[in-house]
């Protein structure tokens, strides 16, 4: 068994950030909406605040309290996305889950980015483009794995995986991970099988995986009977335990014999997913200087 390093992945992607800030006048602006208390959301945030300081890149957590509207915080984030001048780009980011109360409402909340500054491709707009397979920016955790099965079976000159005829089995349906990276992969080739939490005979199913991957959030949810003999296993799962970070898999003897590449929890699919989020970032941030420029060309316009 090899073991994916999601660190190491990371590590040229960063560096490639840090270098096209230091190019710029102006320092890109990240914006966090925490509308949560949900601990391990709210270090995911600090580690985000944190590496984008240490990228030169300047980062504001807006934390809201369990007494905000979905509505309030939707015209919070309406603010954010209409900067009084045009040559202040910046991206925003809502940070998952949200309070109880106002998770009916996510979509509401989320649909509030528009689309140029949706730097973790969540709004419908985004969704959309990517399932007609114009790729602008993907949720970085989507980027994150697609980074991971490229370490694996390689890409082609635009980095799309070379999966295709690769059966792939993700166990997640939401709108973060598991819808969309059904859909990069479906244009990558790949046959792909999405269950969820409904799911019958999930054995039966992930043991048909050549790549499995789990984000669940259940902590030992995938163990050596889930999976075939040399499956790629991509654990997404990230859970603070008394004994440690913990992932979906359960990491046994077994299941190493029997899988050819499993990504490591932790140092997998977390810090990597840093790393494409902030990939993102300049993306976004391209392309709205662009506009800008665009715009100072014919003002009319």
């Amino acid at each position: 068994m090899e073991i994916i390093n999601g660190n190491k992945l990371a590590k040229p992607i960063l560096d490639e950030v840090r270098e096209q800030v230091k190019k710029y006048e102006q320092a890109p602006k990240l914006h966090i909406i925490l509308a949560t208390n949900d601990e391990s959301s709210q270090k995911y945030v600090e580690l985000k605040k944190k590496k984008a300081t240490d990228l030169g890149i300047d980062c504001m957590i807006h934390s809201l309290t369990v007494d905000n509207s979905a509505l309030e915080i939707a015209e919070a984030i309406t603010q954010l996305c209409e900067p009084p001048e045009l040559d202040i780009p910046c991206v925003v980011i809502v940070q998952l889950p949200l309070f109880p109360h106002q998770q009916d409402d996510q979509d509401l909340i989320i649909n509030a980015i528009s689309p140029g500054t949706d730097v973790d491709g969540m709004t419908a707009f985004n969704q959309g483009m990517l399932a007609h397979g114009v790729f602008i920016v993907s949720p970085a955790a989507v980027v994150a794995v697609v980074e991971m099965i490229n370490s694996v079976f390689g890409a082609d000159e635009n980095g799309i995986p070379q999966v295709a005829g690769k059966h792939v089995v993700i166990v997640n349906d939401t709108i973060l991970v598991g819808r969309p990276l059904a859909e990069s992969l479906l244009h990558a080739g790949a046959t792909v099988t999405v269950a969820h939490e409904h799911t019958l005979n999930l054995e039966g199913i992930t043991n048909q995986a050549d790549i499995l991957i789990s984000a669940t959030g259940k902590v030992g949810l995938i163990t050596a009977d889930h999976v075939k003999e040399s499956a790629t296993v991509i654990d997404v799962g990230s859970i603070k335990t008394e004994n440690g970070v913990k992932g979906d898999v359960a990491r046994t003897p077994e299941l190493e014999e029997k899988v050819a590449y499993l990504s490591q929890v932790p140092g997998g699919v977390g810090p990597l997913t840093i790393a494409c989020l902030f990939r993102n970032l300049i993306e976004l941030h391209e392309l709205q200087r662009e506009s800008v420029s665009d715009h100072e060309a014919d003002p009319t316009g």
